[in-house]
Order: structure tokens, then sequence, then C-alpha cells
């Protein structure tokens, strides 16, 4: 996770630039905000938010944002990110993923399900079932 100020802590990410696709800006991105090197062969998307803005009283579409899993293949030694607010790094436990973040929109929980059982065969069942309740709300 990530935070400019340690008062709020959210998620690495970013912008697409141009001949970029989603992939490729997850690794770029996530290593510019936290030194760490992601596995590009090894994302699966598993969640997105719709995001819209309150221009003159009315809801404006703002952007597609996209939730991603993916295995750490390094990480380096944290430099405060150059071009950004980005100030701090840590890393939290997926078991208790659902304490630091509320996400909401559109999701498959089954898709989610599998996505958790590839990426953390650890997590007991009992456990990864509370953890989508809790994040989902809706399973």
């Amino acid at each position: 996770m990530v935070s400019a100020d340690e008062s709020w802590w959210g998620l690495p990410g970013g912008t697409i630039e141009a001949e970029e696709t989603p992939e490729p800006t997850l690794a770029r991105e996530v290593y510019e905000e936290t030194a760490v090197t992601i596995d590009e062969n090894d994302i699966t998307a598993f969640f997105y938010v719709i995001a819209f803005e309150i221009k003159d009283g009315k809801e404006v579409y703002e952007s597609t944002q996209l939730r991603y899993i993916s295995s750490v293949k390094k990480i380096d030694e944290f430099i405060k990110d150059p071009g950004g607010l980005q100030q701090f790094r840590r890393f939290v436990p997926v078991d208790d993923i659902d304490k630091e973040l509320s996400w909401t929109g559109t999701m498959i929980g089954s898709i989610c399900q599998i996505t958790l059982e590839k990426h953390y065969p650890r997590l007991q069942k009992k456990n990864m079932l509370n953890l989508l309740r809790r994040i989902y709300g809706q399973l």
C-alpha cells in the first residue's frame, strides 16, 4: 500500500501512457510507486470501479479503474516516488486487506474467489469467504 502522508493508504496505480496496455502500466506504476517488481506473466484482473466526479451538480464519468493481483518477483529499497505523491509504502497480509480498503462496484464473486485461491493457496477457505463477504458484502 502507498501513502503521501500516512493518513490515508491506497493501492499503487496510474494512467496508461500512449502505446501501453494495462498490464505493463501496472508493472510500471507498481515499481515507480513502491519499488516492487511484479511478475508480468502472472497478472490477473479481478475487479473494476467506474469512477465519477461531480461537475456542475452532475455526476460525470472520470475513469475506469482496474484492480489486479500479481506475484511479486523482487522488492527493492523504497525510494520516495520522484514524480508523484507516494512517500510511504507498507505491506499488508492478504487476510487484512479488507480492513485497509473499501471498494465498491461490480464484480463476480466466483472470479475473485478463484483468483484468491490461485494466488493465496494457504489462505483458509473460511477466511477467504469471510474476506470476500467483508469486501463486497454481497456474497
